[in-house]
């Protein structure tokens, strides 16, 4: 069920955003064409008509906020700011109107500094380094000192330190147990 709801989010985001052309390959330089040609592996785009909007909600999906080390607060804001520049009407929807209106005054979706990933960090990594950088290399020849590959064991230590903290806490509440002196109640106080 997961992973039709991606699928659909994705759909609704390719059909909403482009119902009219763009081409990545002529325009390489804004966050919409690079985010299509990056993360969807799509050059040149023409969808047909759409009857739909966008809420901020919408934005968490498209730039994928929800991936990023960011605070409740920060998306919030960042989907506050992305509303501030697509809703003429300040009614808390993006319609499509609205949005044709943005592009033909010569907008385009800012970038806000991610790359929009829509899977966890671990696909998003096997998606645009493994594929990208170690499709010739064989089991045991990959040299992973590409920055990227840093970053990502970088987090995976990361990830690893704070899980080892949390089961460190969890270890310690357990062992608080063993300080607890149990009494032997005499058998001629029990309730019979």
């Amino acid at each position: 069920m997961d992973f039709l709801k991606k699928k659909s989010c994705i759909c609704f985001f390719l059909v909403f955003l482009f119902s009219f052309c763009f081409s990545a390959s002529k325009n390489d330089k804004n966050w919409m064409d690079q985010h299509m040609k990056n993360e969807h592996h799509i050059e040149s785009y023409n969808c047909g008509s759409f009857n739909g909007y966008w809420v901020a909600k919408d934005f968490r999906r498209i730039y994928g906020l929800d991936n990023e080390d960011l605070s409740e607060d920060d998306k919030q804001q960042l989907e506050t700011k992305l509303l501030y520049y697509l809703d003429k009407n300040n009614d808390g929807i993006v319609t499509l109107n609205e949005f044709k209106e943005f592009i033909n005054e010569g907008n385009v979706l800012p970038d806000l500094g991610f790359q929009g990933h829509h899977e966890d960090f671990e696909t998003e990594f096997d998606i645009h380094y493994i594929e990208v950088h170690y499709k010739d290399f064989k089991d045991g020849q990959s040299d992973w000192s590409y920055s990227e590959c840093i970053e990502h064991f970088k987090k995976h230590r990361e990830m690893f330190y704070k899980e080892n903290l949390l089961l460190d806490q969890e270890r310690k509440a357990f062992n608080t147990m063993n300080d607890i002196n149990i009494i032997i109640i005499p058998e001629k106080y029990l309730r019979r």
